[in-house]
């Protein structure tokens, strides 16, 4: 299966543009993104040796209302996590005038 890597550029008031750049060793992998109204739900592939830390830095986010650690294998983790913040669904959310 063909594959692709990107590297984008996150707005400044996006939660996981502080992580990412602090855990620069570390990869997060959204999986898979959905934005509501009222919230926005994401599903995170992250790989490191900080595992316990960058969940216990993602819970504290202002932004986040939820974390669930679904599965976790020795540097990998699959976490959802749900936001409400606005800006936070707009770095989520498909552009709508492709």
């Amino acid at each position: 299966m063909p594959r692709a890597q990107l590297s984008i550029s996150l707005p400044s008031d996006v939660w996981i543009r502080d992580l990412s750049t602090s855990y620069d060793a570390t990869t997060f992998e959204v999986v898979t993104a959905l934005a509501g109204e009222d919230a926005g739900i994401a599903l995170l592939r992250i790989e490191s040796t900080d595992l316990l830390d960058i969940l216990a830095d993602v819970r504290g986010q202002p932004d986040v209302v939820d974390v669930d650690l679904l599965w976790k294998r020795e540097r990998t983790a699959l976490v959802q996590v749900e936001t409400t913040s606005p800006s936070s669904k707009s770095a989520l959310r498909k552009p709508t005038d492709c």
